[in-house]
């Protein structure tokens, strides 16, 4: 969100100037989105649960959708428009 100068307080204001920062204008597709509202929900989750049992394919699935994820927001950052200097 830096880059697009927002700095949000909080995780809530992440999610929610991501969606209408990136995903209202098109920036970053919607499935972006939905990536980082579960994986959101599975930290409060193992951060509030106290017995949470995950199965394997659950997390594989998770790992590969951070993965992809983290390429995305890579891909956008490095071709970000810079203004000339």
């Amino acid at each position: 969100m830096a880059i697009e100068g927002i700095e949000p307080k909080s995780h809530r204001a992440v999610r929610r100037m991501f969606g209408l920062t990136l995903i209202k204008t098109c920036k970053i597709e919607k499935d972006f989105a939905r990536i980082l509202t579960r994986e959101k929900e599975d930290r409060e989750i193992g951060d509030y649960e106290i017995h949470i049992e995950i199965e394997r394919d659950t997390a594989q699935m998770r790992v590969a959708e951070a993965d992809k994820f983290v390429k995305r927001m890579e891909e956008y950052i490095l071709n970000f428009p810079t203004k000339p200097k």
